[in-house]
Parts: C-alpha cells; structure tokens; sequence
C-alpha cells in the first residue's frame, strides 16, 4: 500500500523488474482477481499501448561505454526498440509511438545500477502505431549470408 497509495489499492499494476508482458498472451484479463482488465483478443492486444519506452542514453552500455549490448533490441516485439550503429558499436534507439508497453526491454536491460530502458505506464490505454509502416531512421541489420557450398552427397546436407 505504501507504493500506490490508498486509491490505487486493488489496481492492476505491471512490474518490469520481475517479469513484463508477452506479447502472444491475454491470461492475465481471465485471472485478474478484480476483474478489472478487459479481455481482448491476441491480435487486438497486439496493437494496444499500456505504455510508452524511454532510453537514457547516458545508462546504456553501448551508447555510454560503447560496448555492444542489444539485449533489448532483441527482445522487442514490435521493433520500437531497434538498432543503429554509434561509432560501429550497434545501440538502441526507440520509436516510442509503436511501443505496446509490454517491459520487455526494460526487463533484460543488464545496465546498472539505473536501467537504460524503461517504459512508463499510460493513465488510459490508446492505440499503438503500425510496426510494419513504422520508419526507423539508421536502423542497423546484420545481412543475411547465402551459403554458396555444395552438398557432398553425405548424410548430412553440410
């Protein structure tokens, strides 16, 4: 009670340092034990915003001590968290309009002792932007490489 006060006692409250929301699940609409959380559909959840992501570069490995860490790229569902090259180090950048809040990044994110990546809860849920028309300006890939060998007629096809 101390955390949320009298009037939020009972609310439904996302806690990123203990787990965060997948993407592909809607178990917790059926188990709240107040009822308070609308059962939506896989798809539509997929495109409702909890809450925004936010990127202290100053707490991030890559950006501030330039090693590579893309942990929370990695782990991003809907790519708001991405990569850019700083420097030829591959760090985060964001795009916080099609972030569905679900904390996965800010969960992984190894950096301490303050966490480079959060995501801050939304007093109204709204609607996230499309990640497929989303423009994610430097966005860094590693290009895929075509293995040009042939089979030696073994076994194995290697």
């Amino acid at each position: 009670m101390a955390e949320f006060g009298v009037l939020k006692l009972m609310q439904p409250v996302m806690n990123y340092s203990a787990s965060y929301c997948l993407y592909s699940c809607n178990e917790c609409a059926k188990v709240c034990p107040a009822g308070a959380l609308e059962h939506i559909s896989i798809k539509e959840k997929k495109s409702v915003q909890l809450g925004r992501v936010n990127l202290i570069k100053e707490n991030c490995i890559s950006w501030s001590d330039h090693k590579p860490c893309t942990v929370c790229t990695e782990h991003c569902p809907t790519k708001a968290v991405y990569s850019v090259l700083n420097n030829g180090i591959a760090a985060p950048e964001i795009i916080p309009d099609i972030c569905i809040g679900c904390g996965a990044c800010e969960y992984v994110c190894p950096a301490v002792p303050h966490k480079a990546i959060f995501v801050d809860g939304l007093k109204k849920q709204g609607a996230a932007g499309d990640p497929v028309k989303a423009y994610r300006p430097g966005e860094w890939k590693i290009e895929p490489v075509k293995n040009e060998k042939k089979s030696s007629g073994g076994d194995f096809p290697f």
